[in-house]
């Protein structure tokens, strides 16, 4: 979960990775596009730990 906190750090400080975000249009994106923009920028999320932040766990 660590990574999934990084990851939405960096997305709030990184307004390249904040415009793929919302070009994915984020809230209806499915989790495999998220965790693969994830990874291309360094990071190894789950779509397990999309839900998890989704819903406070």
């Amino acid at each position: 979960m660590n990574q999934m906190k990084a990851f939405i750090e960096k997305a709030r400080n990184d307004s390249k990775l904040a415009v793929e975000l919302t070009a994915l249009g984020i809230t209806g994106a499915e989790p495999d596009e998220i965790v693969a923009v994830a990874a291309e920028h360094g990071f190894t999320i789950t779509a397990e730990d999309l839900r998890q932040a989704a819903t406070g766990g």
